[in-house]
């Protein structure tokens, strides 16, 4: 029986691991690289009851991102049913990696903007 039982949670583990995968929540800084690289500066946010939150950016950088740049958000709020503040382990996965990813893609857009900058220089 306590086999079973183990072999059960193994499974339930070994597929809610593949669901984080399936999504592609688990390389936020090779994400944001990637996306720097082709200059598609994009941000991700979280929708939450307070608005839209973008994790690991202070507020003059989360005001900047939203007039300037696409933000994609990583949750929706539902009038129905639960919403990510009520799920804690999914809230804190998601903003653990939009946090990364945000952080990683600001530094890599004022590298490129010091780049172009010193480009054109005589």
């Amino acid at each position: 029986m306590q086999k079973i039982i183990v072999g059960l949670l193994l499974l339930v583990f070994m597929s809610s691991s593949y669901a984080d995968e399936s999504i592609g929540l688990e390389f936020p800084i090779e994400d944001a690289k990637l996306a720097a690289s082709q200059r598609n500066y994009e941000f991700l946010g979280m929708d939450l009851e307070e608005g839209v939150e973008l994790p690991g950016l202070n507020r003059e950088q989360a005001e900047i991102a939203k007039r300037q740049h696409k933000i994609r958000l990583l949750n929706y709020r539902w009038q129905t049913y639960t919403n990510i503040e009520q799920r804690q382990n999914e809230y804190l996965r998601i903003r653990n990696y939009a946090a990364r990813y945000n952080l990683t893609m600001w530094q890599e857009m004022k590298q490129q903007q010091l780049k172009d900058f010193r480009k054109y220089r005589y």
